[in-house]
């Protein structure tokens, strides 16, 4: 037994442990941070598309409450107009190319209008 205890407390065997243990410490160290992070980023993410969503709505349904009158370009001006007042973070997040974002408004004035009819 004092063999073993001699064994390892001498300087070179606590060098060559901490060298063998120092990498797997650090192995393990990195991936629970990176798991960290991406739990942590796509809970971000996510918190950014229904924020980014529900401004699109709002803005849809208050572009309908003013009316379609002055027509689609207008509608489409109020809607992002109302998106980037109420959420910017959101809105800088995912960044949405024209043509999308275009296609997702549209969406949301058809359902809104299915849900509750034509603005007068």
């Amino acid at each position: 037994m004092e063999f073993i205890v001699n064994v390892l407390t001498s300087d070179a065997m606590q060098t060559t442990i901490l060298a063998i243990l120092g990498p797997l410490l650090m192995f393990v160290l990195n991936r629970i941070a990176g798991a960290l992070q991406a739990s942590t980023g796509v809970k971000l993410s996510e918190r950014a598309v229904a924020t980014f969503h529900s401004s699109i709505i709002s803005g849809v349904e208050s572009g309908l409450a003013h009316g379609l009158e002055a027509g689609t370009a207008t509608f489409k001006a109020h809607v992002k107009a109302h998106m980037l007042e109420s959420s910017p973070e959101a809105f800088a997040k995912m960044s949405p190319l024209p043509d999308v974002l275009d296609n997702l408004i549209y969406r949301y004035a058809r359902q809104s209008i299915v849900m509750y009819g034509e603005p007068k």
